[in-house]
């Protein structure tokens, strides 16, 4: 019985030898075997990272692989991305803003709320103590940062986002060799998402500009890099392509016609240059859409085109003046067409004529279809908007419309933009709930600006963040409320962002009180 379990002992150990030498001599004859190296998962990464026609550098260099509109046509090695990047990255800027404020109360957090934290760090440096309102107060110096690119080195331009350096009591830009420079504001769009600095006490030879290319001449496939400060890592590079062009609607600004990239975007990047492979501007990074704060792969930019537009009136006055028609005006569907007998491409339709506007006087009327304007195709709300908006007030446009099943021509002359109408205002007051009349209005008024809040929904957005009836709103987003058109005004401007910052009177106390903007 012993032997019997000895010889089966034996066999099983020879038996296991025997498989591993086999098991091996396979493994080492497959390795150099062409039809399975061929066959394994690796075998497609090998030939993408081989060099082919597609990927080697046209025999002019770089710059003879450009298509229309300074984009790029066929493949672009990675040397022809470092001639631009060195040619353009001496005219990024890292910029960095600080906020002062004081906040009624004890505690931590100046607001309370993460928004702040995101955009100007956790939980900021307290730097004071008591306040002069009579209250225990703390004083707070937020920081945040973005990016920027030199447009003029003569006047010391730089260009970034307002939201960048909106509300900033001190600007301090790096130039790339690290020199430290304080910046002014010149003027800002929030409209657009667009504001201008002034460099203080600079040397010009210590400046390299970059030049605003035509952005309407990109195409959609064209390389291009973006250049920034993501997360305060200064001097960053990426690359890809522009993804898509006009886009509207994604609720980043009023004005809107993104250039849509891949290139990646950050937080940091906010004001830095998406460039082509001339080392030109052709728009400005502004927004990312991501689900968890970081890259996703889609990056918006704000065309180099509308930046030329919103400079010229920034440089000139540093405040902005818009043009309007007077009309509120709706993108069509294809179900809308079939009731107005259109069979024709894009088109947008007036839903209504304000009374007493150039457009009424023009006679344009509700449920006209405007499909071309001064003889470009009306391809949407947003493009049909901007055109208008950026024409110069005085000039007419002519308006190619659509009425009772045939085409006629209108002309109306551009308006300066008014503020919100009275249909809009009412939105407003209800999304917030509350409701207000102009402070200096009041008997014995001790302002005379500002609005004073004369009701509340006791389950809306004011009265939660703990605004109460008879208080003065003297500011919003730390803009001064002239009365009631600036306040609307103010309100339309922000009512996308998520929070609204308002500063109160209270019974001869100010306090800044934060609404969640639903």
């Amino acid at each position: 019985m012993r032997r019997d379990r000895l010889a089966a002992v034996g066999i099983l150990l020879g038996s296991s030898l025997l498989l591993s030498f086999l098991f091996t001599y396979i493994l080492y004859t497959a390795k150099d075997h062409p039809v399975l190296a061929a066959d394994t998962i690796d075998a497609p990464d090998v030939a993408l990272a081989k060099s082919g026609p597609a990927l080697e550098a046209p025999a002019g260099g770089p710059s003879t692989s450009l298509g229309a509109g300074g984009g790029a046509g066929g493949g672009v090695p990675s040397e022809g991305f470092a001639t631009v990047a060195e040619k353009a990255s001496p005219a990024v800027v890292y910029i960095e803003v600080t906020k002062r404020m004081d906040v009624p109360g004890g505690g931590g957090h100046p607001f309370g709320d993460p928004f702040f934290d995101y955009f100007f760090g956790n939980p900021g440096r307290q730097y004071g103590g008591d306040g002069d309102d009579g209250q225990r107060s703390r004083k707070f110096e937020q920081r945040g940062l973005g990016s920027g690119f030199i447009i003029d080195r003569d006047m010391g331009h730089v260009l970034t986002n307002n939201h960048v350096i909106d509300g900033a009591d001190e600007i301090e830009v790096t130039l790339k060799d690290g020199k430290k420079l304080k910046a002014k504001v010149v003027g800002t769009d929030p409209k657009t998402d667009v504001g201008l600095l002034q460099l203080k006490d600079f040397d010009k030879a210590d400046l390299t500009e970059i030049r605003l290319a035509d952005s309407d001449g990109i195409r959609v496939g064209d390389w291009v890099l973006a250049i920034g400060n993501p997360f305060g890592l200064s001097q960053t590079v990426t690359s890809g392509i522009i993804s898509a062009k006009g886009r509207a609607n994604v609720n980043i600004a009023e004005y809107e016609d993104f250039i849509q990239t891949d290139a990646a975007i950050n937080p940091g990047n906010s004001g830095g240059p998406l460039v082509n492979l001339r080392g030109e501007a052709i728009g400005m990074n502004t927004a990312i859409f991501s689900q968890s704060g970081g890259y996703m792969g889609i990056g918006f930019a704000v065309p180099s085109n509308m930046l030329k537009a919103v400079l010229a009136q920034l440089i000139n006055g540093g405040k902005i003046e818009r043009g309007q028609i007077g009309v509120m005006i709706q993108n069509v569907t294809d179900e809308l067409k079939k009731h107005f007998d259109y069979t024709g491409e894009g088109g947008v339709l007036v839903s209504e004529v304000l009374p007493g506007s150039a457009a009424e006087k023009a006679g344009l009327k509700s449920g006209d279809l405007i499909v071309r304007v001064d003889g470009k195709p009306a391809r949407d709300a947003s493009q049909v908007k901007n055109t208008i908006g950026f024409t110069k007030l005085g000039k007419s446009v002519e308006l190619t419309i659509w009425r009772d099943g045939k085409e006629q021509s209108i002309t109306v002359e551009v308006a300066k933009e008014r503020g919100p109408a009275q249909a809009e205002k009412k939105q407003l007051e209800e999304r917030l709930g509350l409701s207000v009349s102009d402070a200096a209005d009041k008997p014995n008024a001790t302002y005379d600006h500002g609005v004073v809040v004369e009701s509340l929904d006791p389950q809306g957005a004011a009265a939660f963040a703990g605004v109460r009836r008879g208080d003065i709103v003297l500011e919003v987003n730390r803009k001064k409320v002239d009365g009631g058109d600036s306040f609307f005004s103010l309100l339309d401007e922000n009512k996308d962002a998520s929070t609204i910052l308002f500063l109160i009177d209270r019974k001869g106390h100010r306090i800044f009180l934060l609404l969640r903007n639903r």
